[in-house]
């Protein structure tokens, strides 16, 4: 009798302490931050407040166009239908670059490949990798394929954000963009200056 008594106390409690890690090992992970390529990483991590590349790409391209709008000339006269009908080809523009961007962190020939993520030292090989997404954009768009173009646009914002999000560049004191980022004719990156001693 006492026995059985005993078994079902620690059953019980060895419930309760698979549930007592559970937690521990949630609220442990809770004050972790990372970089997560989409909305749905978010979802599963329970980052609700780290920036995604889905969320960095979609508000870059919303603040270039609202500047654009801004500097050009008052609505031309398109109607309620025309508009909308812009609206949703926007979207699906924008659709496109974003899905291109995230899809960097998830397909099998890029994922693991340190040049496309400014990963492993991979400095300016991934500086080559960046200058050929550039070209291949604007290629695209003198060619007038402009889907062409929203994907290579996609995959180079993903590694402009990896450029800065894993190089050294902000603990070098910089506050500002790099803008040599696309020129070839420049350096890769300034290096650190070794402290004399």
């Amino acid at each position: 009798m006492m026995s059985q008594d005993r078994r079902r106390i620690w059953e019980g409690s060895g419930k309760q302490m698979q549930l007592f890690i559970l937690a521990y090992l949630l609220l442990l992970a809770l004050p972790c931050m990372g970089f997560l390529p989409n909305f749905w990483s978010r979802v599963l991590t329970l980052s609700w407040d780290s920036h995604t590349h889905q969320y960095i790409t979609e508000q870059a391209i919303l603040n270039v166009t609202l500047e654009t709008l801004r500097s050009t000339k008052t609505s031309q006269g398109n109607n309620e239908e025309e508009q909308t009908r812009l609206g949703r080809g926007f979207w699906r523009a924008v659709g496109e670059v974003v899905k291109s961007n995230a899809a960097m962190d998830f397909l099998s020939s890029t994922r693991s490949d340190p040049v496309y993520h400014f990963d492993s030292e991979q400095v300016d090989s991934a500086m080559g990798m960046l200058r050929q997404f550039w070209a291949q954009t604007l290629l695209s768009v003198r060619a007038k394929e402009y889907q062409s173009a929203r994907h290579s646009l996609g995959q180079l914002f993903h590694s402009l954000q990896d450029f800065y999000s894993h190089s050294n560049w902000v603990e070098m004191g910089q506050r500002s963009i790099y803008l040599h980022l696309l020129q070839p004719e420049e350096p890769a990156v300034p290096v650190a200056e070794v402290p004399q001693m």
